[in-house]
């Protein structure tokens, strides 16, 4: 009877030494925003050239499917949800690219909340001529309702997508 080697699977391995948070920064302290800044990277046992790799590999891949369309939910810090649909045409779309789409609907959101709201941007310590010593940003009654966070404050460290939803999660 003749020996067979056994059939080795070929399969992309994910590095298991690598933490990686990714964070885009909504804006800046000078309202110049859209930079994207990289966070934790731990490459414990790893070369820095392949934890470079793999985040360049990560933020390239396509997360929204060809042809389809998607709702984008923003309800973080809003009293209102901010709901946008999207279309991703042929190619789909890249973690990239709907991290842009949700980097320029803050700015929307927040620019809206200026227009709409009769209240002032403000922290909650000034409205509150000292009562409270919080220095968060008091809420506004605009259109979205924007509560503790102003735009610098921001920024989104994860993208998920459940049925044809697109969440981000952001960090203050």
């Amino acid at each position: 009877m003749k020996k067979t080697k056994p059939i080795r699977r070929r399969s992309r391995k994910i590095p298991s030494s690598i933490t990686l948070e990714l964070k885009s920064k909504i804006d800046d302290d000078r309202g110049k925003g859209y930079h994207y800044l990289t966070g934790t990277v731990s490459p414990s046992r790893r070369r820095e050239f392949d934890v470079i790799n793999y985040i360049e590999y990560l933020y390239d891949q396509v997360i929204l499917k060809p042809n389809r369309k998607y709702i984008m939910i923003i309800d973080y810090p809003l009293s209102v949800p901010y709901k946008e649909e999207i279309s991703t045409g042929k190619n789909g779309m890249k973690i990239s690219e709907v991290i842009d789409l949700g980097v320029k609907a803050y700015h929307k959101i927040y620019n809206e909340e200026r227009k709409s709201s009769s209240l002032k941007e403000e922290s909650i310590q000034k409205r509150t001529k000292g009562k409270s010593l919080l220095i968060n940003r008091a809420e506004t009654n605009g259109r979205y309702g924007i509560w503790g966070h102003d735009l610098s404050d921001l920024a989104i460290v994860g993208v998920s997508v459940v049925g044809n939803k697109i969440y981000f999660s952001v960090d203050s």
